[in-house]
């Protein structure tokens, strides 16, 4: 999953990759599986992270 996409009212889905470890070279990071993260949007305009992918 490239872009968001709309899942439900106020409720986003996108696709992440963490990285771990990452020191500023290629070489050097370690990286996880693709994920992804759910954002959500209550009543009063705050966006809220609902699902995160823990590695």
């Amino acid at each position: 999953m490239l872009d968001g996409r709309r899942v439900a009212d106020g409720r986003y889905v996108f696709g992440v990759r963490l990285y771990l470890r990452y020191l500023g070279q290629m070489q050097d990071r370690t990286e996880t599986a693709e994920g992804r993260i759910t954002v959500l949007r209550q009543s009063d305009g705050k966006w809220l992270i609902d699902e995160f992918p823990v590695p």
